[in-house]
């Protein structure tokens, strides 16, 4: 489930509260989020988030980028999302090409800087020019275009 002394989330319940008394909210929530699939509607509540701005460790206060974006979701939520990334995660394999290497388990960033290496080995000594070119993601999350992501989604059978 949930790891033990977390934030709360929005509605204020730490997640030893689940632990606490699992028989009387899991099935609950169960009974819950059942519900929610079949209507296709999440409870009002579940939808609640927060968005705090942290300072970062290193940042400067008078620079927005110094602050970093915390969504505080409600607990059932997150229990919600760990169920549902274990069962895709079941399914990351085959959507993620092999050379994608950040936040997927097993794909080694080592693997294509070995690769890049080797490629540059076999280019030194040919007579044409080449390209490099490095793309700096850092801030993807914000410019992603979710109506294409969710088409993608919805093309590979995940339908809402």
């Amino acid at each position: 489930m949930l790891p033990c002394q977390k934030a709360p989330g929005s509605d204020g319940f730490l997640p030893e509260l689940y632990q606490s008394f699992p028989h009387t909210l899991m099935q609950r929530l169960l009974e819950v989020f059942l519900e929610a699939h079949g209507s296709g509607i999440l409870p009002p509540t579940m939808r609640e988030e927060e968005i705090c701005m942290l300072l970062k460790s290193s940042g400067d206060e008078s620079e927005t980028a110094g602050y970093r974006p915390l969504k505080m979701i409600n607990s059932d939520m997150k229990i919600l999302c760990k169920v549902l990334a274990s069962r895709v995660a079941i399914h990351m394999p085959y959507l993620v090409h092999k050379d994608q290497c950040d936040f997927i388990p097993d794909h080694c960033t080592g693997m294509n800087l070995w690769r890049l290496s080797g490629i540059l080995s076999e280019v030194q000594y040919q007579e044409e020019e080449i390209t490099l070119v490095a793309i700096d993601l850092e801030k993807a999350f914000v410019t992603v275009d979710w109506g294409y992501l969710l088409e993608v989604l919805r093309v590979m059978g995940f339908e809402p």
